[in-house]
């Protein structure tokens, strides 16, 4: 955008800008670069490709110009490092990019201009902090941190990756992608891209997404050792899914079902008379809590009987596993919701029926040990060996709670045996039945999506976790000279330690500095991912980045910076000089 030398004012001394295509002078508001760029494209469009040169009498002049205008537009180091720290802040707290300027820095300079005084206060008006500034830090931040996990992956030359693709509130799908790359240390997993699908969600628009994020950032395929999705498919598909064409590239990919996916699948299949307790729990919770009036007058019965609790909760089809919480909260509150319903609906009969209670209580039981293990799977850093080991104690589990509850004994459902406790004139053989129907059915399906628990573990690969058995070491799927090495370990007592000390990634990440081979054969069957959990957190920040508020919001910079594990590097992006535009 061209800026003309200002002519004088007739009637005032100071110089005002002048547009040198049309005449017109502009106010000096309209300097702003912002401005003049608005200007320029607006009101001359046919101007549009031509040089600065067209706007100034000389080359001399235009050189003069130039130089003049980066010193007056220059952003000082400390102004420019703290308008980035400003939005890497706005990023991680879920901030619109309008909190910095319209909170963040008038409350600085405020608390500054009392603290301090107005001299200091006025130092802090130069950060550039505009929401259209604050993205375009966010964006370099994001782009800063993407290109700092390309670089982990090129030099570990192996990595492991979980996708899954989910709404955001606008109705446009998101595809996110996680990566485990081996460090100096430990296996770090971190996001490597934030993708929107513009049209469908078909395998060939989700591999064209990160089969082009690969060629421009040259990742090869070779070095893609797993791959973990929810099970679709468009995932799984043997001819036509992801992971099939994947294999295109390189057909020793290992492929996993998402195994918090197999355990609420697994979890979902009950008998009859359990199910059909399931949705009377449901529709009561919904007649009370979907109508407003329901609520403030069931509070209030609450309040004058003097309850623990406040309210009941909602259940939610899609949290599974999260319906032990509800069935326990409806469990604690029987009574209350039963003098609620008493004279407004025919639910409450449900409450006469003490075998339908009794069923209540044990859902409450079974949906809470579920959501244990649920939970127990969830996080981050786990490797496929400690959770089968999980998976196969809750299949023991199923096992000795059969055999309990045919011999009477129902200790291991605490809510349960506490109710029965109170009525002990309760006839408990039908209940029992019911139990034990659905626990075979619970261990069937467990059997089902998690194969391991019939066929074991990789016997050839438990000298990882257990490396000083002299067992797993003889079975071991390794050179001679290899388990030489591992013979010799469990004798050093400083290899011991450092297994006592650190988790078993960090520790193999110790052992392939002396032992290069024997530590990435360890490393590489680490590396998989096992679920697709860090996709199912990043969907959730998603939900508080993207509101209704901010539905126009271009997703990718804020999520990669939200959930990224790595640091950006300020002083590498300060190098790109910023001009002061807002």
């Amino acid at each position: 955008v061209s800026r003309k030398t200002a002519q004088p004012n007739r009637n005032d001394t100071h110089q005002q800008p002048l547009c040198v295509i049309y005449n017109e002078v502009l106010s000096n508001q309209c300097m702003k670069p912002s401005l003049l760029q608005r200007h320029f494209t607006t009101k001359h469009k046919d101007h549009n490709r031509k040089s600065l040169l067209f706007f100034v009498r000389s080359k001399h002049e235009f050189l003069k110009r130039q130089t003049v205008f980066r010193k007056t537009t220059s952003v000082p180091d400390k102004c420019l490092q703290a308008s980035y720290a400003l939005s890497l802040l706005a990023a991680k707290q879920n901030k619109p990019h309008t909190v910095v300027e319209k909170l963040v820095l008038p409350s600085a300079i405020e608390i500054i201009s009392i603290m301090f005084d107005d001299k200091m206060a006025s130092v802090l008006k130069s950060i550039p902090c505009s929401d259209n500034t604050v993205q375009r830090r966010i964006k370099d931040i994001s782009e800063d941190l993407i290109q700092q996990v390309v670089e982990k992956i090129i030099a570990a030359k192996e990595f492991s990756m979980q996708l899954d693709e989910s709404t955001d509130i606008s109705g446009e799908a998101q595809l996110v992608v996680f990566v485990r790359v081996p460090d100096s240390e430990d296996i770090i997993e971190h996001i490597l891209l934030c993708r929107p699908l513009p049209e469908r969600t078909t395998v060939e628009e989700i591999f064209k997404h990160i089969d082009d994020f690969f060629r421009e950032h040259d990742i090869l395929w070779f070095l893609c050792v797993a791959i973990c999705s929810d099970g679709a498919a468009a995932m799984t598909g043997r001819t036509a899914g992801f992971i099939a064409r994947a294999r295109q590239q390189y057909n020793l990919i290992v492929s996993s079902h998402c195994i918090l996916h197999r355990h609420a699948l697994a979890s979902k299949r009950m008998s009859e008379i359990l199910h059909e307790t399931l949705n009377d729990a449901v529709k009561i919770i919904n007649y009370i809590k979907s109508h407003p009036l329901n609520v403030r007058l069931f509070c209030q019965l609450r309040q004058e009987i003097g309850s623990d609790h406040k309210m009941l909760l909602f259940h939610t089809e899609i949290q599974w596993l999260s319906r032990g919480k509800v069935l326990m909260r409806i469990f604690e509150l029987r009574d209350e919701v039963y003098l609620f319903l008493k004279d407004l609906s025919t639910l409450a009969e449900k409450f006469e029926d003490v075998s339908w209670v009794c069923h209540l209580g044990y859902l409450a039981d079974v949906f809470k040990k579920l959501n244990e293990l649920n939970m127990s799977l969830q996080g981050y850093g786990h490797n496929i060996f400690t959770m089968e080991e999980k998976v196969s104690a809750f299949h023991k589990k199923l096992y000795f709670w059969m055999n309990r509850v045919a011999n009477g004994n129902l200790e291991m459902f605490p809510i349960l045996s506490e109710f029965l406790a109170m009525n002990a004139a309760v006839d408990t053989r039908e209940i029992q039945k019911v139990i034990t129907n659905h626990l075979k059915k619970l261990h069937s399906e467990f059997v089902s999506y998690f194969p391991f628990l019939t066929s074991g573990s990789d016997v050839g690969k438990c000298w990882i976790t257990s490396q000083f058995n002299m067992e797993n070491i003889m079975s071991a799927d390794l050179f001679i000279q290899q388990q030489e090495i591992l013979i010799d370990m469990t004798d050093n007592q400083h290899f011991q330690e450092m297994f006592k000390e650190k988790s078993v990634t960090e520790f193999w990440s110790q052992v392939r500095k002396e032992h290069d081979e024997l530590g990435a054969k360890a490393i590489t069957a680490l590396l998989p991912f096992v679920s697709t959990y860090l996709c199912e957190k990043a969907f959730s920040s998603m939900t508080s980045i993207k509101t209704k508020p901010r539905n126009c919001l271009y997703l990718e910079y804020d999520l990669v910076v939200l959930v990224s594990t790595l640091s950006p590097q300020i002083q590498d992006l300060m190098a790109k000089k910023a001009q002061v535009s807002h």
